[in-house]
């Protein structure tokens, strides 16, 4: 039976269906009754026509009579289930049952909906303008339906979701039945599933011989899955199929029968997403250096930070600058702000990445591995290619990539030679007694210097993440035995570590505490003093300017001195567990490649380019706190002077207000009563939000004006006693866990596993003293792989759901190696 042409005035539901059965989707055959037919005749009349146009259907065959309104299943207006709608209806029956449905545009229902949803003032006119279809389709014999919708309407715009139930579709949409729900994660390709206690389902009222009834599920089938797996995936290649085609995300009837033939009964766009490109925004990494809630100010000074070094970094790649002017929305938004916390704007990083001809989509994967993000996320576009001359492209990467490669070291210690410089300017400049001119002047000049040099560290990190990714690819072909925890194994007790030095600093000071009242001797006091001067700004979330460091509140550290006295803590004992893995990992790659010389000298190098990069690193990212140290105490100076002034109610107001806003309210050019007004309502958002989080990927439209997806805590029922994440830095301990989700708060770490979301650099406080690290995010190449090496400590990283999954006090056993994560003993309720 084939459909009939379904132009605009068949409305939106008919207009679909011929669309999906030309594009070649399973879709029943229909009919359509045009609207035209209830205009011009009258029922009496319309026999006839009912007769010329049903002549087709075959006499034993059962139909759905489905409205097709002219304002149903549109873009912006969906009616869905305003019309009546008759089911098993036979051949008989049909011009009843279609009366009925054309009839159904007079419902109250739809004068409520137009009133309310669409402000329609003039209802009558509106109804009396609708132009009603009707599709009538041949019922497909469901053994489950459902629907399915290609993106999730509350936010997690990645996850395709499906509502599923036995029998007909009917009871899925009405809410008659007891429902699975699956969702299908179209960046991971992962598939959960939310099985219910089914006990209806919606079938074919025999004994009447049309219609349905609720009848009850078979014993066999209350508890079982509707869908497979298989069923998912197919479901959801249909469906992402149709999305495309249509150009937009889509809300999908679908039933399968007995024989597992899929057959779509309707699709219509999802009124509640706005059209625009999606955005995909990660924290897997960047919360190391941002985490938690960031203040406006310190993410304006990252987000500028991170467009000049990006943009300069490419200009040394050889982008042209004409290219790199016309693609400057991707590197102005790099970061975004999203509920006070920072995300990677991933979809922007990959379209930057692809700006690198030949070598960008290979990098991706090592970017993905280096942040600790999904593999599988969302696949830029090749667009490069529409704006550039391709070939002249092609010529200035080809000769500047290596080159800046070669020049690596060279162009390094130029960057250490100028940043040092700065710092002696700058390091112990009295900013309280400058005025708020003479503050600006040197905040510019560091501006200037700063962002003129740290790309040059940049370029580093993009060469350690080619290499890092080149070695570990080497290991894994070679077949070495065992290749992740000898590849963890190598990174340990690299000697002169800059992220390992505070810490062995802070071991040796806890070293002259051998006495009551010792930190109050010249000769502490002097140790103290030294160690403030050179490490004072390597603390617990170094890189926000709101979060004093140990060179504010040196108190802090004292504390930290006495815990690591009471816990007997040696720089001679981290250094023999250190040494010990490493040693272990060198022999057990000499075993592995003798008699290979010549992939032994390709690991090996790549192992020793891997190192040195990883040293250089780890260097800037101290100079970086460093630097953050001294803006750190420049706008602490401000916010005393504008506090002071009465521009501000309090001197941490400051933090409330982006960089440019601050010059403005610190030079008088914006009033005093609007800052304080944004201020407030910054403060009062930040309130109102509690201690709601985001999830860790959001994928987001630009227009998207709809709640932020937050994290959703798992429920204990039914929950394994093993979690597992990636381990590395090999190792098995057994001990109590102690979950941190603030640092600030954390006490008696000695000897514990310490479960946590994500660490930066100043946690390496913490850690020292650790059994075990386990953490829901992270990388290969994250502080916490690399402090975890090298403190020689068990640590899995990418361990999800890891602070809800453990609670304090259970008992875990971490191995390090394969980043399996069993809780032996719960806690004591």
């Amino acid at each position: 039976m084939d459909c009939v042409e379904a132009p605009s005035a068949h409305g939106g539901k008919a207009q679909n269906l011929a669309r999906l059965r030309e594009l070649g989707f399973p879709v029943p055959p229909f009919v359509v009754i045009p609207a035209e037919l209830f205009r011009q005749t009258s029922e009496r009349d319309r026999e006839s026509a009912y007769e010329r146009l049903l002549f087709s259907l075959p006499a034993n065959a059962r139909f759905a009579v489905r409205s097709s309104a002219s304002a149903e299943d549109q873009a912006r207006t969906a009616m869905a289930g305003l019309f009546e709608t008759h089911l098993f209806v036979s051949r008989r029956d049909l011009p009843a049952a279609i009366e009925s449905v054309a009839r159904s545009v007079f419902d109250p229902r739809v004068a409520t909906y137009a009133r309310e949803k669409l402000a329609i003032d003039n209802i009558d006119e509106f109804i009396a303008n609708l132009e009603m279809s009707i599709v009538v389709q041949e019922m497909f014999p469901a053994a489950c339906a459902g629907v399915l919708f290609t993106s999730d309407p509350t936010g997690r715009l990645h996850h395709l979701v499906i509502a599923a139930g036995f029998g007909l579709g009917e009871g899925v949409v009405a809410d008659r039945v007891e429902t699975d729900t699956y969702t299908y994660d179209r960046l991971t390709h992962r598939i959960e599933s939310r099985a219910a206690h089914k006990t209806r389902q919606v079938t074919f009222n025999e004994s009447r011989g049309a219609g349905t009834q609720i009848t009850d599920v078979p014993e066999s089938l209350r508890d079982a899955r509707v869908l497979s797996d298989d069923d998912i995936r197919r479901l959801a290649s249909l469906a992402l199929k149709i999305e495309r085609d249509f150009g937009r995300e889509q809300d999908i009837e679908w039933a399968i029968d007995a024989r597992g033939r899929i057959a779509i009964l309707q699709s219509r766009p999802i009124t509640s997403i706005p059209e625009g490109r999606w955005i995909v925004y990660d924290n897997s990494n960047i919360t190391e250096s941002y985490p938690g809630i960031v203040s406006p100010l310190t993410f304006s000074l990252a987000q500028r930070g991170y467009d000049v070094n990006f943009r300069r970094a490419a200009e040394r790649l050889g982008i042209s600058r004409a290219f790199i002017k016309k693609t400057r929305p991707l590197f102005a938004e790099i970061i975004s702000h999203i509920e006070g916390r920072v995300f990677y704007n991933l979809t922007n990083f990959y379209q930057i990445l692809m700006l690198l001809p030949g070598v960008g989509r290979r990098i991706i994967p090592m970017f993905n591995e280096m942040i600790g993000a999904d593999a599988a996320s969302a696949s830029p576009r090749r667009w490069f290619r529409e704006v550039v001359p391709f070939l002249g492209l092609i010529a200035r990467f080809a000769i500047k990539f290596p080159w800046a490669y070669l020049t690596l070291g060279r162009s390094l210690r130029k960057y250490a030679r100028a940043f040092n410089e700065t710092y002696e300017r700058y390091a112990r400049t009295d900013f309280k007694a400058m005025t708020i001119p003479e503050i600006k002047a040197v905040y510019d000049d560091l501006y200037d210097r700063i962002l003129g040099i740290i790309n040059r560290p940049l370029l580093n990190d993009l060469f350690l993440m080619i290499v890092f990714g080149l070695t570990r690819r080497a290991m894994r072909r070679a077949r070495i035995p065992d290749w992740e925890r000898v590849f963890g194994g190598l990174f340990c007790g690299l000697p002169g570590l800059e992220s390992v030095k505070p810490v062995r600093a802070v071991v040796e000071l806890a070293a002259r505490l051998t006495a009551p009242k010792s930190e109050q001797t010249v000769e502490f006091r002097r140790a103290l003093t030294a160690y403030l001067d050179e490490f004072g700004d390597r603390t617990l979330e170094e890189l926000k300017l709101e979060v004093p460091s140990f060179r504010e509140q040196p108190e802090r550290l004292v504390e930290l001195v006495r815990s690591y006295a009471a816990s007997g803590t040696t720089v001679a004992a981290l250094a023999a567990r250190e040494e010990t893995l490493l040693h272990d990992s060198e022999a057990a790659l000499d075993r592995a490649l003798r008699g290979r010389p010549l992939r032994r000298f390709i690991i090996r190098a790549l192992i020793a380019r891997s190192r040195r990069l990883l040293h250089t690193r780890e260097k800037a990212r101290l100079d970086r706190a460093r630097y953050f140290g001294i803006l750190r105490r420049l706008f602490a100076a401000i916010g005393d002077t504008l506090a002071t002034a009465g521009v501000l109610s309090d001197r941490t107001d400051v933090y409330q207000l982006s960089i440019d806003e601050l010059w403005d309210a610190a030079l008088g050019r914006m009033p005093a009563a609007e800052a304080r007004s944004r201020i407030q309502m910054r403060r009062e958002r930040l309130s109102a939000r509690g201690d709601v989080e985001p999830e860790g990927r959001l994928v987001l439209k630009a227009a998207w004006a709809g709640p932020i997806p937050s994290k959703r805590r798992p429920s204990d029922e039914g929950a394994s006693d093993i979690l597992y994440g990636q381990g590395s830095s090999p190792g098995i301990a057994e001990a109590p866990a102690l979950v941190v989700r603030n640092p600030a708060d954390a006490r008696d770490v000695a000897g514990r596993i310490l479960v946590t979301e994500i660490t930066d650099p100043g946690w390496v406080f913490l850690m020292i003293n650790a059994a075990a690290l386990v953490v829901e995010k992270g990388s290969l190449l994250s502080h916490t792989a690399i402090i975890g090496r090298e403190l020689g400590l068990p640590t899995v990283i990418g361990a999800a759901n890891a602070t809800s999954f453990i609670k304090t006090g259970d008992i875990v056993r971490v191995d390090g190696a394969t980043g399996e994560v069993r809780v032996v003993t719960p806690r004591a309720k």
